[in-house]
C-alpha cells in the first residue's frame, strides 16, 4: 500500500490515474453550476459568435493533440536512446557470454526515463490528454454541424465545459512536461 504525504499527493495521484474520469467529472459539475447560478458574469453571446468561439476551439484541440503527440513520439525516443546506452558491451567470463550493463545515469531524467513505472505513468498522462483533445474534438465538431438543433443556453454551456476540459487538460500535460524538465536539471548525486 502507498504511503501519501499529504492528500495533495492522494488527489494528484487519483488525477493522474484517470484524468479523463475526472475531468470530466469537474467538467459535469461546473456545467450543472453554471446552469443555475452563473460562475462568471458574461453577456449573452449570440449563435454566430459561438459557432466562431466553438471552430476556434476546434482548432485548438486538433493543434495541441499535434503537440502532445510530438511531445510523446519525443520521450519514446529518448527512452528507446537510454536502453540502447544501457547495454555497454559483451564481455567473457569462464567462456560464457554475458551483457555487460551500464547503470551509470548521467541525471534524475536518465534514471526517470530507466524506471518502467514512471515512464509507463508519463506516456499514460500524454496518451490521455491526446484522447481527451480527441473527445472533445469529436463533441465540438458534432455539436458545430448540428448546432440549428440545440438551444443557444446548451450551446454555450458545451463551450464552457469544452474550454474548461482543454484548460485542464493542458495544465496536466505542461505540468508533466516542465518535472520532466526540472528532472534534466538535475544531475546525480554520487
Amino acid at each position: 500500500m502507498k504511503r501519501y504525504d499529504t492528500r495533495a499527493d492522494k488527489l494528484i495521484e487519483l488525477y493522474l490515474k484517470s484524468p479523463i474520469l475526472v475531468d470530466s467529472f469537474v467538467s459535469i459539475i461546473f456545467f450543472a453550476v453554471s446552469r443555475y447560478k452563473p460562475l462568471f458574469i458574461i453577456k449573452n453571446i449570440d449563435k454566430v459568435n459561438q459557432l466562431n468561439i466553438v471552430s476556434t476551439l476546434i482548432g485548438t484541440c486538433v493543434s495541441l493533440a499535434g503537440f502532445i503527440l510530438a511531445a510523446l513520439t519525443i520521450i519514446v525516443t529518448f527512452k528507446a536512446n537510454i536502453d540502447s546506452k544501457r547495454i555497454e558491451t559483451r564481455c567473457s567470463s569462464d567462456n560464457n557470454e554475458q551483457l555487460k550493463v551500464n547503470n551509470n545515469f548521467q541525471s534524475a531524467l536518465h534514471l526517470l526515463f530507466s524506471s518502467q513505472r514512471y515512464y509507463n505513468g508519463i506516456v499514460e498522462v500524454f496518451k490521455g490528454a491526446l484522447k481527451e483533445f480527441v473527445l472533445v474534438f469529436v463533441v465540438l465538431y458534432l455539436s458545430w454541424v448540428n448546432s440549428d438543433s440545440i438551444k443557444a443556453g446548451t450551446f454555450y454551456g458545451l463551450t464552457q465545459v469544452a474550454v474548461l476540459a482543454v484548460a485542464l487538460t493542458i495544465t496536466r500535460s505542461l505540468g508533466i512536461l516542465f518535472l520532466i524538465l526540472k528532472a534534466e536539471d538535475t544531475k546525480r548525486v554520487e
